[in-house]
């Protein structure tokens, strides 16, 4: 994928998840003092972290591309400058990309291009198919557990001092719950 060749600078990378480097080392050296026993989830766990501050950070640039007023920007490392730079850096590399792949696509002769359209098709119907049957299984779930969500909410309601009620629905929209 595009996003592989987006590199984000060290020092963005080790504001996401600062320890785990440093647990990775310690779990190391605890292999090294026990021959006989290996942490394999732990260790798998803290290589997915590290994968993940990668990610999280190509991710982030995309979005704020997108979104820039999101109020995930307003967090470490995303309102940073060099975060900021990584981002308009990245969309660069991408819009570059993107007209690359185009300018490949518009040259490429026919019968391939008749057979990646029916491909996007494909996939698009796919996962269009997939997207509807897992919303109908939210909604079926929501359907089914709205009389314990309503009580249990109601019940909480209740029990909570004038005050924090007045806040809580001041700061949360309740559909269907009071009905």
């Amino acid at each position: 994928m595009l996003t592989e060749s987006l590199e984000p600078p060290t020092e963005l990378l080790q504001q996401i998840f600062p320890w785990v480097e440093s647990e990775l080392v310690a779990l190391n050296v605890w292999a090294q003092d026990n021959r006989c026993s290996k942490d394999i989830a732990l260790r798998q766990f803290l290589k997915l972290l590290l994968w993940l501050q990668t990610i999280l950070l190509q991710d982030g640039a995309v979005l704020y591309s997108l979104y820039p007023h999101s109020q995930l920007f307003s967090y470490q490392p995303f309102n940073t400058k060099p975060f900021q730079k990584f981002a308009v850096r990245s969309v660069a590399i991408i819009v570059h990309a993107e007209s690359k792949a185009h300018l490949a696509y518009k040259n490429m002769p026919e019968h391939l291009v008749a057979c990646l359209h029916g491909s996007y098709a494909e996939l698009w119907f796919e996962q269009c198919w997939e997207q509807e049957e897992n919303t109908d299984i939210i909604c079926r779930h929501w359907v089914n557990n709205m009389p314990k969500l309503k009580s249990s909410f109601l019940s909480s309601l209740l029990h909570m001092p004038v005050e924090g009620v007045i806040r809580v629905c001041h700061t949360i929209t309740i559909p269907m719950f009071i009905c």
